[in-house]
């Protein structure tokens, strides 16, 4: 079985973090993360038979509706007005920001974690140059 979902939900996490970390914590915005959960949606649409099959009776049986999933991402962009320390970077799942994994914390997933960041940003300047000048101006390594 492929790992790609649980990667990019790590890889979300990563990016959080490093976005989160190079803002001032005195701005009023908070950078989260947000896992809607097992939905129905178009993503499984290609799945080759019989995968498809179970994808289908799984996705009746134990998943959240669209608008119970939407509740994470309406949560993340809006909610947490009491804690909003605990939102910074946050990963938002089950509607409460969620602990994450110990790698993630770890000195070998801060790198991978910088990493991630860095050729994000390589990526995206060399669609535009505005990239760089946005991050320059607005962005530093803060924590």
């Amino acid at each position: 079985m492929s790992i790609r979902y649980q990667v990019t939900k790590l890889l979300n996490v990563f990016f959080t973090r490093a976005l989160n970390s190079r803002i001032s914590p005195t701005t009023p915005l908070i950078v989260t993360s947000a896992n809607p959960g097992f939905c129905p949606s178009e993503l499984r649409r290609d799945m080759p038979f019989p995968l498809s099959t179970f994808s289908k009776l799984a996705e009746k049986v134990f998943a959240f509706t669209t608008e119970e999933g939407s509740r994470q991402l309406i949560y993340a962009a809006v909610g947490g007005k009491d804690d909003l320390e605990k939102m910074r970077g946050g990963f938002v799942h089950l509607g409460d920001v969620q602990e994450v994994s110990d790698y993630a914390i770890s000195e070998e997933g801060g790198k991978v974690q910088e990493r991630i960041w860095t050729e994000t940003i390589d990526i995206l300047a060399g669609v535009t140059p505005r990239v760089r000048e946005i991050v320059d101006q607005y962005l530093s390594v803060v924590a």
